[in-house]
């Protein structure tokens, strides 16, 4: 199960929250990150959530690291991770009929990441391209 309560021991949660998504000036997100108990776990959330979509999808500042940063760190993923995140897409799609916060709980991922994933994989077939 994917857990949240982090969250609330976040210095962003304390914050203005436009700081986070303002990319041009992330500079006070960054440096508040910088001394954020949970930026190992904001770190880990932000991988495991971001690590199948597009920079289209990516917003803000998560650990300390803007979606650039975190794209480019992404260049450097591992094999497993990928092969992770292509048998989780193809485990959502196997299973069209369930709806997407059952899934979610099964596969501990957000509902969200269904419905990308869902989204995505109908955008694919309307272009006629392979999943």
């Amino acid at each position: 199960m994917i857990r949240f309560d982090w969250m609330s021991k976040a210095l962003c949660a304390r914050m203005d929250p436009d700081a986070w998504f303002n990319e041009d000036d992330a500079a006070e997100a960054k440096i508040a990150c910088g001394w954020c108990p949970v930026r190992d776990l904001c770190k880990e959330f932000a991988d495991t959530h971001e690590g199948t979509v597009s920079r289209k999808y990516r917003h803000g500042v998560w650990a300390g690291q803007g979606t650039s940063e975190r794209e480019a760190h992404d260049a450097d993923r591992t094999p497993e991770r990928t092969r992770r995140a292509a048998a989780l897409r193809d485990q959502i799609l196997a299973l069209p009929d369930l709806e997407a916060h059952v899934i979610a709980e099964r596969f501990h991922c957000t509902k969200d990441h269904v419905w990308r994933v869902r989204r995505i994989a109908a955008q694919q077939r309307d272009m006629g391209v392979a999943a």
